[in-house]
């Protein structure tokens, strides 16, 4: 009932081709299409990851890693996936000295700054970890960026493969092209599948855009 579409300004997203009723399915992804940090420790930095401090303890950053060697390897079964996403990091707004000063001190630019400097670092410690790989001829500071901005906004935590219990940092093709509407969470997980499932959060028409509710979050989340 929805295929991808390019909606302008907002990107990528999902188009409706039929009309749907509030409450109907509408996304099935099963959990073998995901990439998730199981599926990192499945892969050629499974062994890294038990070894390196820093991977232990920050899955997001083991999933960005994880987006960033898929995304240059040739037999990724993610190509499909990962050629929907951005393609490209922007890297900062520019603003005028009048603008700056007004910016100075608010929470929204104290993170934003913040978040700049723990990049630079694990950008640093990583070009030194992979000095002698493969990784270190495509881990250039631009790619680091965009494999750790994308993971950032895209990931979600779902079941994990091994531990269903436990759930584990994940990216959900197809399922994450929908875009923000104020409304109802309307995302579920079905274990029996296993599987993340979609349902409508209102009606929609032939030709509209399918949207989610992410949340509420206030304007500097």
């Amino acid at each position: 009932g929805v295929e991808v579409a390019d909606f302008g300004e907002h990107g990528l997203g999902l188009r409706v081709t039929k009309d749907i009723k509030q409450g109907e399915e509408v996304i099935r992804v099963p959990q073998k299409a995901m990439m998730s940090v199981d599926t990192a420790k499945a892969s050629s930095i499974g062994t890294l990851i038990e070894k390196d401090p820093l991977l232990q303890t920050m899955p997001n950053v083991v999933l960005a890693v994880h987006l960033l060697i898929e995304r240059n390897s040739p037999a990724s079964i993610w190509e499909p996936y990962i050629n929907t996403l951005p393609h490209s990091y922007t890297t900062v707004l520019y603003y005028t000295t009048e603008q700056f000063e007004q910016l100075r001190g608010s929470p929204a630019l104290e993170d934003a700054l913040k978040q700049y400097k723990f990049v630079a670092r694990q950008y640093a410690y990583f070009y030194r970890l992979f000095a002698n790989t493969l990784l270190k001829d495509y881990l250039t500071y631009d790619e680091y960026r965009w494999a750790v901005s994308t993971v950032m906004t895209r990931q979600n935590l779902v079941p994990g493969r091994e531990d269903a219990d436990t759930a584990v940092n994940t990216l959900i093709p197809l399922w994450d092209l929908a875009n923000h509407d104020n409304g109802v969470l309307s995302t579920d997980y079905d274990p029996a599948a296993p599987a993340t499932l979609c349902l409508a959060h209102k009606d929609f028409q032939l030709g509209e855009e399918f949207t989610i509710f992410y949340g509420v979050r206030a304007n500097c989340d």
